[in-house]
């Protein structure tokens, strides 16, 4: 029987990008192939700390989080989803897809994969490298002043996101909202020379959504 490492299941609201405001219940998958020192997501990258499941039970805790908060909005995300096997991941979503449930993933974009394979609603790639999947509905840039952004207006996206790389301890930066305002700007003037681009602010951060 095949297993996925999962770090955590949960209902939320989505707090970045398109879907920004949306109540959703997050997957969230362990392990990852890079180590990007701004990651709010270190804790998923230890495959130890995580757990075992079947498909099966992994639609059982997602069936668990739907009773509790209504919504079939589903997010994939890690770590790296796509660092699971891929069969699993496809039985995984076709079944989710069957219960009637809105499909997202979030990737990295490094590992390459047949869409036609995997019947998900939505894609956003999050690229950390120059070499990333080219397609998929969003692309958001985690932005730290220095991207060329052309660079990425080429490939097949529907929508760009800017996403301002904020301080682990953004509740606890009282009295230094000089320091925040700061990487804002830059993201606000880059989007203004590059007018494609949309700004995602990272709302669950900034208001303490758990």
């Amino acid at each position: 029987m095949s297993e996925l490492l999962v770090n955590e299941i949960f209902s939320s609201v989505q707090g970045e990008g398109f879907h920004t405001g949306k109540l959703a219940i997050f997957v969230r998958f362990a392990g990852c192939n890079l180590r990007c020192s701004f990651c709010d997501t270190k804790y998923a990258w230890d495959t130890s700390k995580s757990s075992k499941f079947s498909v099966n039970e992994v639609l059982e805790l997602v069936e668990e989080e739907r009773e509790k908060s209504g919504s079939k909005f589903i997010v994939i995300t890690g770590g790296e989803p796509f660092i699971q096997e891929f069969s699993s991941l496809q039985e995984l979503v076709r079944n989710l897809k069957k219960a009637g449930y809105y499909v997202a993933m979030e990737s990295n974009g490094t590992i390459l994969f047949d869409r036609n394979k995997l019947p998900i609603d939505w894609l956003t790639v999050s690229p950390k490298t120059h070499l990333f999947n080219p397609k998929g509905e969003e692309l958001k840039l985690l932005y730290d002043g220095g991207q060329n952004l052309a660079f990425y207006e080429q490939f097949d996206f529907i929508y760009f996101y800017l996403q301002p790389i904020l301080p682990e301890n953004i509740q606890g930066l009282v009295g230094q909202w000089e320091e925040v305002k700061e990487v804002f700007r830059q993201v606000l003037e880059a989007v203004r020379k590059h007018p494609r681009w949309r700004v995602s602010f990272q709302v669950h951060k900034l208001v303490g959504w758990e």
